[in-house]
């Protein structure tokens, strides 16, 4: 049996490998007769009189004129589509190779393109399907304590090392730090150094704004790793004085807005039955459902470090609405959330409702702040809603009903199911009190 699995997972990579190819290689035709095209074509008078021809574009120290400009951009995101989609080659090495394939094209006279343009598709089709290398990046982090080395969490091992060591006493900057520091470590595979680069950095972003949201306890969280530091002190200066009064005082004051993330603390939190859940969908094959449980995560993580009222909240709303609605949510966006995340969290009929109403308020709040600019959210009003988003989105990790799910589809089908339940569906009314609301999974 395991036998048969492998030899279908081998065939079908090989199907969509071949597949993958003959997209390349239209893609790389098209544009060769689009160069020639544009290199055949007379130079416009008034563009030539005017000087709007536009300017050449510079790249690693070639030069490309602008009547090939848009026609190399088209096909790169083209190529993007095709390529970037796992990560393995970032779109500045894509644009790289396509850069010396229209060069190459626009170099060839006409008497030498019969023969020529399609050995220089396939060269470039030969350097786009290469296969990946494995890689380890080390990316210095803020946020943590020295005693969280040793910790892993999903794809991420942290580690520690001497600043000046790993860097070789470079780079010479003023600011640089020094002395022991906390390092992320991912392993990946990528195309060249530099899209391992990119795709270590997204993935150790991933996984840096999972953990702001799993040590949250508020918002904004004292908490935050990411790749800037926010542990030093921030220091502001006041001038002020009477109006008419030629004696102003000048007031100073400093204050630490963050705390490190200290080993044992990390360990509580990544050990425990959500953060090891969170570490295994993290660490697991890259499937529907896991990816629109750990998006949410993502966006919750940027709302708890966010220190403006608005954007916080905001960002605490689109976390609920991209777990609970996803992307084929199209109408009744308000009834649908509210109604879905009271059979999540909602316990009991009246706890239901209580939920619904509840959600109900709080996406109207979102929908004033986006549509109309306003302003004032309360501290009250950003707890609840990090409250039902947080609860909402540990069901979702946690639940045994969800454990085996690997696309949205079955989500959608678990959603569907409870709505049309004939006593559990729910019509929400004008307003209700938050007051008594039970979070207690059903």
């Amino acid at each position: 049996m395991k036998a048969c699995s492998l030899r279908l997972m081998l065939e079908d990579g090989l199907v969509r490998q071949m597949a993958n190819k003959g997209n390349i290689k239209q893609i790389l035709q098209g544009l060769a007769k689009d160069i020639c095209a544009l290199r055949d074509a007379p130079a416009d008078e008034n563009d030539r009189l005017t000087g709007l021809s536009g300017l050449p574009t510079i790249h690693h120290a070639k030069v490309m004129q602008p009547e090939f400009v848009e026609a190399r951009l088209e096909s790169l995101d083209k190529l993007e589509g095709v390529l970037g989609s796992d990560g393995a080659w970032s779109r500045s090495t894509i644009d790289d190779v396509l850069w010396d394939f229209v060069d190459h094209i626009a170099e060839l006279q006409p008497d030498q393109r019969q023969y020529r343009v399609g050995r220089t598709v396939d060269e470039a089709v030969t350097r786009y399907t290469a296969a990946p290398s494995s890689w380890i990046v080390d990316r210095l982090v803020y946020g943590f304590d020295q005693s969280c080395a040793g910790v892993r969490f999903g794809q991420v091992l942290l580690l520690t090392e001497d600043v000046s060591v790993v860097t070789h006493g470079l780079p010479a900057l003023p600011e640089f730090p020094a002395g022991i520091r906390v390092f992320a470590r991912l392993e990946t595979t990528a195309i060249d150094e530099q899209s391992a680069i990119q795709r270590a950095e997204n993935t150790i972003d991933e996984h840096l704004m999972i953990i702001d949201a799993l040590c949250a306890g508020e918002v904004p969280s004292l908490i935050q790793v990411s790749w800037t530091d926010h542990i030093r002190p921030i220091y502001s200066a006041t001038r002020i004085a009477r109006l008419g009064n030629s004696e102003a005082e000048v007031h100073t004051s400093g204050q630490h807005r963050r705390i490190p993330l200290t080993g044992s603390d990390l360990t509580a939190v990544v050990g425990g039955p959500l953060g090891s859940r969170l570490s295994s969908m993290l660490a697991a094959e890259d499937n529907e459902f896991n990816r629109r449980v750990l998006l949410g995560y993502q966006f919750a993580g940027a709302a708890c470090v966010d220190h403006h009222p608005e954007r916080s909240f905001i960002m605490l709303a689109i976390a609920l609405e991209s777990a609970i609605l996803g992307k084929d949510t199209k109408s009744e966006l308000t009834y649908q959330l509210g109604v879905r995340v009271a059979h999540l969290i909602g316990n009991g009929l009246n706890g239901r409702k209580q939920v619904a109403r509840t959600v109900n308020e709080l996406y109207d709040r979102r929908s004033r702040i986006v549509h109309t600019g306003q302003h004032g959210v309360s501290r009250k009003e950003t707890a609840l809603l990090l409250l039902y988003c947080t609860a909402a989105l540990a069901m979702l990790a946690v639940a045994p009903s969800f454990r085996n799910f690997t696309t949205s589809a079955e989500l959608e089908g678990w959603f569907r199911d409870r709505i049309l339940d004939g006593p559990n569906h729910y019509t929400p009314g004008p307003s209700a009190e938050t007051k008594g609301s039970n979070l207690e999974a059903s």
